[in-house]
């Protein structure tokens, strides 16, 4: 026998009868779904029924998502402040030089004014802005400059400090010295 369900009635027929009572209820409500049932029998249905227990289905699912226990959430660790940050890599090793006086007050080439007594840089090609710590070989004291302009314009020099970056590291004096470049 196969049990045809349309639109909330059931009408049940014999098996060589269901192609035909598949067709006339197709006829009727123009969609229907023949679907396998317990012992051999063909379920006839119609859309409408077929949406009220999908979302039955999904309202079921949305109940068990809800009482599943919930993922053990960690806050991630803060990341320390830049000026806790241990260097990171070298960029270079060379003779630094310092510039200020004849420079004072004009344009750098990142369009900032130059202010000798500030503790920044030129570098060839690091970007404007980059912060780097400049150690000086010879006595072992560092500065952390930010790079504002280009240079040096001589060839055997990596970086040009302001004046009070060359105070820092101890080379006024000497005009030179021998550095190392970290990035921070």
């Amino acid at each position: 026998m196969l049990r045809i369900l349309r639109a909330g009635t059931r009408k049940d027929v014999r098996p060589r009868d269901g192609a035909a009572a598949f067709l006339q209820c197709c006829r009727e409500h123009s969609r229907c779904f023949l679907y396998p049932s317990q012992g051999g029998m063909v379920r006839l249905t119609h859309p409408a029924r077929l949406l009220r227990s999908g979302c039955m289905a999904v309202a079921l699912a949305a109940v068990l998502a809800a009482c599943s226990t919930r993922p053990n959430l960690t806050r991630p660790e803060p990341e320390a402040p830049a000026s806790w940050k241990a260097p990171s890599a070298e960029l270079g090793r060379g003779k630094a030089s310092w510039y200020g006086p004849g420079f004072h007050g004009k344009r750098t080439a990142s369009g900032e004014r130059f202010d000798m007594n500030a503790l920044t840089a030129a570098h060839r090609t690091l970007a404007f802005g980059t912060r780097v710590l400049v150690r000086n070989v010879q006595n072992g004291r560092e500065v952390v400059v930010r790079i504002n302009d280009r240079g040096p314009h001589v060839r055997d020099r990596i970086i040009d400090l302001s004046k009070a970056a060359a105070a820092e590291i101890e080379m006024l004096q000497a005009g030179e010295a021998p550095v190392v470049l970290i990035e921070l």
